[in-house]
C-alpha cells in the first residue's frame, strides 16, 4: 500500500507540477489566513517518552515530530493534525 501510495503520478490537476505556492490558492476562511495546517513535518528538540509503562524501551535517540503532511495516510502518519506528535528517530 505504502509503495502504490508513494510512486502514484502527479498529474498537476491542481494546475502545479511541482510543490504549490503557499498562497495560490487565496484565503481560506473569513480571517484572509493561508493554508493554517500546512503540509510540513516539524522535527523538534523535544526526546520521545512513551505514556504507557507496558510499551517497550524507546530509543534514546528518538525524538519528537509534529504536525502533519499531504503525504499523510493510514499506512504512513499518524493522523492529519498540527497537534498531531510522532515518534521518529533522529537524523
Amino acid at each position: 500500500l505504502v509503495k502504490e501510495y508513494y510512486s502514484a503520478q502527479n498529474l498537476a490537476s491542481d494546475g502545479y507540477a511541482a510543490t504549490a505556492p503557499v498562497d495560490a490558492y487565496g484565503p481560506q476562511n473569513s480571517f484572509g489566513f493561508y493554508n493554517m495546517v500546512g503540509n510540513v513535518w516539524e522535527w523538534t528538540s523535544t526526546r520521545f517518552e512513551s505514556k504507557d509503562p507496558r510499551a517497550p524501551p524507546v530509543d534514546p535517540n528518538t525524538m519528537v515530530k509534529k504536525g502533519g503532511s499531504f503525504l499523510c495516510n493510514p499506512a504512513t502518519c499518524n493522523r492529519y493534525r498540527c497537534s498531531a506528535r510522532m515518534m521518529f528517530t533522529a537524523d
